[in-house]
């Protein structure tokens, strides 16, 4: 795209993660043309994740400036030391502090400023907010297999667990399924169909929101012996579109074999095959949102927890359970289970798609310390060191 091109076609409030008026160039410049060019080319080569937390912090600095009467760009550094500080006694985290400070790193690369992040005083706050407001980052309550067993292979499922919440959507399911059934039930039978399916998959293959969202019916290909194998195009990993593949389970095909029949029922799937109910038990043509993954996650849970209450009421307890389960949560108890399995943090990068050991170390430390040589030699020399 040519600058004369640019300044004719040019929309602000479709592109800018910043008001106009607080840059420090018209939008009649060249200037103004180059940072508008470099930031359109950042927005197309980005993950959205990255657009958004990127987006969010631009604009969380620009208000945070504007009120306070701080230039944004370039902005001072001292400013940007007061706003982080801001930032962390208002609650945000070290971890999203941090994000900040890239936010602006990279708003001051697009407009081709000084960046003030990498003066000292920014870099000093930043030390001093993770050492004074430092906490573990919170994460997902890992929804694995039979839930939180000692021994996957052997043990009965027990509590939130994914053979308890698809065992009990399942069976209401078909309930309500029943002929002859009113609208309102048929929509909730074929939501829990769905979600039911959904929960399956992102299990079996490790998904993120993003990939489960955009799962199309010729992503799958099933087996002479009831196995599939999911083809995933992009990720978060791979914005590129190498693609991946990952196995999934006889029950992981029967849960969505289930679904895709029951939505033949209601008018079919054309395309993405996680999409929204209606009101008239109609399926939408969209796919669903991924925020809608986290919300079908959690009306699992709370059905499988309800349907565990002698009065069908959640408890308080409940609900604090349900406020860690999130779009993450199959990804994180296939992590899960996989060490508790024995696999081996290589295996497990390699299977769920992770450029680096970090993330399922996180995910697994606890059930890594059991499986630790401390571990080890505890149970067979100190054990019986005393006796």
């Amino acid at each position: 795209m040519t600058s004369e091109t640019a300044r004719h076609s040019f929309q602000p409030s479709d592109i800018l993660p910043v008001s106009t008026d607080l840059l420090p160039f018209g939008v009649e410049d060249d200037a103004f043309t180059a940072f508008w060019e470099r930031w359109s080319a950042w927005k197309a080569a980005a993950a959205s994740n990255s657009i958004r937390a990127m987006t969010n912090g631009m604009k969380r600095f620009a208000d945070w400036a504007r009120e306070r009467g701080h230039r944004l760009l370039p902005a001072d550094p001292a400013a940007v030391s007061l706003f982080l500080e801001d930032e962390a006694r208002d609650g945000r985290s070290p971890a999203t502090c941090a994000q900040r400070v890239a936010a602006l790193a990279l708003l001051h690369r697009l407009a081709s400023q000084p960046d003030p992040t990498k003066d000292e005083l920014v870099r000093w706050r930043l030390t001093n907010i993770r050492k004074s407001y430092g906490r573990p980052q919170a994460q997902a309550l890992g929804l694995r297999i039979k839930g939180d067993v000692n021994d996957i292979k052997n043990d009965d499922a027990t509590g939130v667990s994914i053979e308890g919440l698809i065992l009990e959507a399942t069976k209401l399911g078909e309930t309500l399924g029943e002929e002859p059934a009113s609208i309102a039930d048929r929509r909730t039978a074929l939501t829990l169909r769905r979600d039911a399916a959904m929960l399956s998959i992102a299990y079996d293959a490790g998904l993120r929101a993003e990939e489960v969202v955009r799962i199309n019916e010729d992503d799958i290909a099933t087996s002479t012996d009831g196995d599939g194998l999911l083809s995933i195009r992009r990720s978060k990993t791979d914005q590129i579109g190498e693609g991946a593949e990952a196995h999934l389970s006889h029950d992981a095909i029967a849960h969505l074999e289930a679904w895709f029949a029951a939505a033949d029922k209601a008018g079919g799937l054309d395309g993405p095959i996680f999409v929204g109910v209606t009101a008239a038990a109609q399926l939408s043509t969209k796919a669903l949102k991924p925020a809608a993954v986290t919300e079908s996650f959690r009306r699992l849970a709370a059905l499988y927890l309800k349907a565990q209450r002698p009065a069908g009421t959640l408890t308080a307890e409940d609900k604090v359970v349900l406020s860690t389960i999130s779009s993450h949560s199959a990804r994180v108890g296939a992590c899960q289970d996989a060490i508790a399995y024995g696999d081996d943090l290589i295996g497990i990068m390699n299977s769920y798609r992770w450029t680096s050991p970090a993330m399922p170390a996180r995910y697994g430390r606890k059930l890594l310390a059991g499986r630790s040589s401390a571990a080890r030699f505890h149970r067979e020399v100190r054990k019986t060191s005393g006796q």
